[in-house]
């Protein structure tokens, strides 16, 4: 290549341009694709924190419903003037054993994902559970629990709904 002092070839201006223009797609591709990634990354951090979220007030949401099942059979039974099943009653007492544990982690590790209204309505449903401990006879104690697990399945289905932006239908 001959360059003379001075003077810049059609060709070098021609060359200068494509190199400037390939210089400026390349950065604007890796900027674009960099930012790609982050956005990609923030969502899916954003969903498994959603689904992490869901799966806490689901097993929540499971457990109230255990120990609620556990006195509404025992109310049936009664108003029915039946006993429950033995088979039956051992494994509604097993699910409570393990929804309590549930509602325990709930109230304690599990309480990052919920919010303030959550815990404060699992407080609540706690307090008057043990209210119905205080219960004079069997049947007092069934009614306090079932009217403590109703209330507490209402308000927290409605505290779900509102955390996690479910629309109501």
């Amino acid at each position: 290549m001959i360059v003379f002092q001075g003077e810049i070839s059609m060709w070098q201006i021609e060359l200068t341009k494509y190199a400037i223009t390939a210089a400026t797609t390349a950065v604007i591709a890796i900027g674009s694709t960099l930012l790609a990634a982050k956005l990609a990354l923030s969502r899916y951090r954003e969903e498994k924190l959603w689904e992490r979220r869901v799966l806490a007030y689901e097993n929540i949401l499971e457990a109230i419903s255990q120990i609620h099942e556990f006195s509404e059979t025992h109310l049936n039974a009664n108003h029915e003037h039946r006993e429950v099943d033995d088979k039956k009653d051992k494994a509604l007492r097993d699910n409570i054993q393990a929804a309590n544990s549930t509602l325990y982690a709930a109230r304690t590790s599990e309480a990052i994902w919920l919010s303030r209204n959550a815990i404060e309505c699992l407080q609540n449903y706690q307090r008057e559970s043990d209210k119905a401990s205080n219960a004079m006879d069997w049947w007092e104690y069934i009614e306090c629990e079932y009217s403590a697990s109703s209330k507490c399945i209402e308000d927290f289905t409605q505290i779900s709904k509102t955390d996690l932006k479910i629309p109501t239908v």
